[in-house]
């Protein structure tokens, strides 16, 4: 009931700052991960651009919200028990956070993944990005036996599996055959972003054509504009 009331006078509080309707309500999705305010053209026009994952909270919203709460923070650095201090306070938010949004499959996925990355790091131990989404993805199914059914847990996963395997070999490619030109030091971030929403669309393509039977054609162009 406290956590309900939280999300719902955040959403109010959300509404009341942007007067414009579809404004709000896309606000609302980016913070909160409630899309019921978002008109249905709307909704579709995300969808067909191949940006409609902009509006599901996702690891890249949990990133943001770890790396804020590190900075504030920041004093607990000055000591190794001081550090894990700073680890334990922020995954503890984030896992309010994430009740607060209703705990999906990827916020999940997320929280664990930077919680078992920043432990193993502080341990001096080799950080495996392998190891930590399959113990996400087995802390997930011992929560919920049937979340591997649902179409966010598929999604979320199949996008990080993009990440890891497909995205390093292919950067790593274009800086081989480019790194020496100065323009691109100039590009790179963009190479960098095209790269991450390539790997990420060839893993997750299969399972959009079998649940829309569709395959965003702009997602490229689109993503440039939204991710930033």
């Amino acid at each position: 009931g406290i956590i309900n009331g939280i999300k719902n006078d955040a959403i109010e509080r959300t509404k009341g700052m942007i007067s414009a309707e579809r404004q709000s309500g896309v606000a609302v999705a980016l913070t909160i991960g409630e899309q019921e305010s978002i008109p249905r053209e709307l909704k579709r026009a995300y969808s067909e651009s191949g940006t409609l994952h902009a509006l599901a909270l996702s690891g890249m919203h949990i990133s943001i919200i770890y790396n804020m709460i590190s900075s504030m923070l920041v004093i607990l650095n000055i000591s190794y028990r001081g550090r894990w201090i700073k680890l334990i306070l922020a995954f503890s938010l984030i896992i309010f956070y994430s009740l607060m949004t209703g705990f999906s499959a990827s916020i999940q996925r997320a929280a664990i993944m930077i919680f078992i990355y920043k432990a193993v790091e502080m341990s001096g131990r080799f950080r495996g990005r392998w190891s930590a989404l399959s113990f996400a993805a087995a802390l997930i199914i011992i929560i919920d036996p049937e979340m591997p059914a649902t179409v966010s847990f598929q999604l979320s996963f199949a996008a990080v599996v993009g990440i890891i395997a497909i995205y390093p070999p292919m950067h790593k490619s274009f800086e081989r055959l480019f790194g020496k030109w100065r323009a691109y030091k100039i590009l790179s971030p963009v190479v960098n972003m095209l790269c991450m929403s390539v790997a990420c669309q060839i893993t997750t393509t299969p399972f959009t054509w079998f649940y829309f039977k569709s395959s965003p054609e702009l997602f490229l162009i689109a993503n440039l504009v939204a991710v930033p």
